[in-house]
């Protein structure tokens, strides 16, 4: 069997089976004549009629067949069933291409291409056009044209490529491809589609992995490279000792192997011996394979091998078993060979008459031969003329068709212009009675606007308001803490260190309880003047930033034992504005009193957080929550000032809040300078 059988058929099997069975151990014919007696018209009917036509015509030879795929073909069509369509018209053109009738087949294949898909599922037209192409290719490499077939090889893949991965349908595609260049000399370029199939080999199937070993071994063979040929021919044995096969797939590939090795053996290692066992094995699978043509190939290979060995009596009766054979069954190229092999070996033995009539029966099977092929090659000339002549008419139809579309649209366009002219009348009154309507409408708009823009300017007023009321608010504070700081702090020092004079010049008086306790009193006294200062304007905002003066304010909050502050920031290298700075420290430091106040919590979370222009603050306790729509309708003094903070800060404020669960303040800002 050629690569391109063995790849044609592979091929058929693998793709054409939308619906069909893989072989024909799996066909119930019975089952399908029951389906196709029913009169009814659907899409099951249509896969029995192609399933059992394709049936008949490859396992049978039963030319009835046909009649059922053209059945098929016809209800497939009224049915809109593409994958019928193409069932049916793949199943005639391989039954024509192995009649070589290469008019019919050509022209099945192309009516593939040339079929319209009207179905969502686009992967059908672009698999049976994929299978089209490959076929097609098969065809003009069986007749010599290899520069055409590269062409629909390379379709082909195009078309595969456009599918789900696939490696066994990939790797046929790639090994017909390098078959054709191969044939076209181009070996660099055979070698290169072979090699893309080297990544997939662990994922073939085993009789796909085969083939690309007969691909590899044909390149070799014709680069004569010894080295490579022996690598293929081992990993031909591994894989037929190895692999799981269909009983038919052991019995192909073994006959396929042994007649390589032994031909190896033969023709480049001339161990004749070896080459003769081969040829053996060969025969007997082809013997069990029940092929004619294999057992004819097999035969001629075993009689040459005897031939080279100096074998000739046993030679001589396997080459007249060939010629009778090629003779009845019309394979002239066989039969020639084996003649001419015939005359040489009388001619050595001195058996002049014999080998003369050899030599004759050869000389006229050569011109039979050559008439033959010269009419192959004519039948595929005029089979290739009528369906470029057919695609012509086709092309010519559908120029003639465009022609006449154009025609009704003109007739149609005037009609259009017609009623067009009504329509704009119409729509000119229309127009009228819009114009009138749409001029209320923008004045309606025009009120609108000047309102809104009111809106805005009393928003825009009420945002400068609290501005200015809360940097008064800030001023005020700040001078406070200064007059606390500066005024009564440096008072209290004073008084301490009055005390402390006092206590050196009166000993006594360390002995009095009264002493003791005021001047503890005055400590306490300093040091919560010195934490209200603190709160009122804390100097670590002013001058290390945000999140060092939270950090700080959550250190002390959590040294006090009463509640657990975690602090945590990102994205704050950069320092905000002074104003931005000051309104989130104060918002913060509401809804930590708050916290304290009422939430009964014992951790509280604080993260504040930078991304280019936008700031997002979540202050997260597990305190006793509290329900937000009643807070919402008391309107605390303390959630007014977060909300007016927020609010002057052009931000966005959630509160989500769950009892006995606690309470999550979320914060979003946009900030006017990022890059602050």
């Amino acid at each position: 069997m050629t690569l391109f059988y063995r790849s044609l058929c592979l091929l058929c099997i693998y793709l054409l089976v939308l619906h069909w069975p893989a072989s024909a151990q799996t066909i119930n014919e019975d089952s399908l004549r029951k389906v196709v007696a029913q009169h009814r018209r659907d899409t099951l009917r249509v896969d029995a009629l192609n399933r059992l036509g394709g049936y008949l015509l490859s396992h049978k030879q039963d030319t009835s067949g046909l009649a059922l795929l053209t059945e098929a073909l016809r209800d497939a069509r009224s049915l809109g069933y593409y994958t019928g369509i193409c069932q049916s018209l793949l199943a005639r053109g391989n039954y024509a291409t192995k009649q070589n009738d290469w008019l019919a087949a050509i022209a099945t294949y192309e009516d593939i291409l040339q079929e319209p898909f009207t179905g969502k599922d686009s992967l059908r037209r672009i698999r049976a056009q994929m299978m089209a192409h490959n076929n097609l290719g098969g065809i003009y490499n069986r007749n010599g044209d290899y520069t055409t077939a590269l062409s629909h090889r390379l379709q082909s893949l195009k078309l595969a490529e456009q599918q789900a991965p696939d490696p066994n349908t990939l790797v046929i595609v790639y090994c017909n491809i390098a078959s054709e260049y191969r044939q076209l000399q181009l070996y660099d370029k055979a070698a290169e589609y072979l090699d893309r199939v080297k990544p997939m080999l662990t994922d073939l199937k085993p009789i796909y992995h085969f083939d690309y070993l007969y691909e590899l071994h044909s390149l070799d063979e014709v680069k004569n490279d010894t080295a490579g040929i022996t690598r293929a021919l081992a990993g031909m044995k591994t894989l037929i000792t190895t692999a799981k096969f269909s009983p038919f797939q052991i019995l192909d590939t073994e006959y396929e192997y042994y007649k390589l090795e032994g031909n190896f053996y033969r023709d480049y290692q001339k161990d004749y011996k070896k080459a003769i066992e081969a040829h053996q094995q060969s025969l007997q699978t082809a013997i069990k394979m029940n092929a004619e043509e294999s057992r004819l190939s097999a035969l001629q290979n075993l009689a040459t091998s005897y031939y080279k060995a100096g074998m000739t009596n046993q030679a001589i009766p396997l080459f007249e078993e060939v010629y009778r054979l090629g003779v009845a069954r019309g394979l002239t190229f066989n039969a020639k060979k084996a003649a001419g092999h015939l005359s040489d070996i009388f001619k050595t033995n001195g058996r002049f008459e014999l080998a003369l009539s050899y030599r004759e029966k050869a000389i006229s099977l050569s011109d039979s031969l050559q008439k033959d092929e010269k009419l192959k090659e004519l039948n595929f000339l005029e089979a290739r003329y009528q369906n470029e002549k057919r695609m012509a008419q086709i092309a010519s139809l559908e120029r003639e068709n465009e022609l006449h579309k154009l025609e009704v649209k003109e007739k149609n366009r005037w009609m259009l212009a017609s009623i067009a002219i009504a329509i704009l009348v119409i729509l000119f009154s229309m127009m009228l009675y819009r114009s009138n309507r749409q001029r209320r409408l923008l004045a309606e708009k025009d009120r609108m606007l000047k309102e809104e823009e009111i809106r805005f300017l009393e928003g825009q007023q009420k945002v400068i308001s609290l501005q200015s009321m809360v940097n008064g608010q800030e001023a005020e504070r700040s001078r406070i803490a200064k007059d606390l700081h500066d005024g009564l702090g440096g008072l209290f020092s004073t008084v301490r260190m009055h005390y402390s004079t006092l206590q050196e010049q009166v000993p006594a008086l360390q002995d009095l309880a009264l002493y003791k306790k005021t001047r503890e009193l005055i400590g306490v006294a300093s040091e919560e003047l010195r934490r209200v200062a603190h709160n009122m304007m804390p100097e670590v905002l002013l001058k290390l930033g945000l999140p060092e003066a939270l950090r700080d304010m959550s250190n002390t909050i959590s040294a006090g034992g009463m509640l657990s502050v975690n602090f945590q920031s990102y994205g704050l290298e950069k320092r905000l504005d002074r104003t931005t700075e000051i309104m989130l420290y104060r918002i913060i430091q509401e809804l930590i009193n708050n916290i304290i106040k009422h939430a009964s919590a014992s951790t509280v979370l604080i993260q504040l957080n930078r991304e280019e222009n936008r700031l997002s603050l979540v202050v997260e306790d597990n305190g006793k929550g509290f329900d937000t729509a009643a807070a919402d309708g008391r309107q605390s003094m303390g959630l007014a000032t977060i909300k007016s903070r927020v609010e002057y800060l052009r931000g966005q404020l959630v509160i989500d809040s769950v009892p006995d669960v606690g309470t999550t303040v979320l914060i979003d800002i946009v900030l006017d300078n990022p890059s602050a």
